[in-house]
């Protein structure tokens, strides 16, 4: 899925919290969706990134 306008929908936290452990929003709506229309691609955790780093990340994704 695009990239484009996801602080409409996200924090830091809450975008850390999902690069984290992505599984843990299986529930959410939008991810149901997702998973209907994109059958097969599962994210990667990246539990294993340093917090800092991974807030860097999420500073980019929420700047564009």
């Amino acid at each position: 899925p695009a990239l484009t306008g996801i602080k409409e929908n996200w924090s830091k936290e809450n975008l850390i919290g999902y690069l984290r452990n992505p599984s843990s929003y299986e529930s959410d709506k939008r991810f149901l969706d997702y998973k209907a229309k994109y059958k097969g691609i599962i994210m990667p955790s990246y539990n294993n990134i340093d917090i800092k780093d991974l807030g860097k990340i999420a500073d980019y994704l929420l700047a564009n």
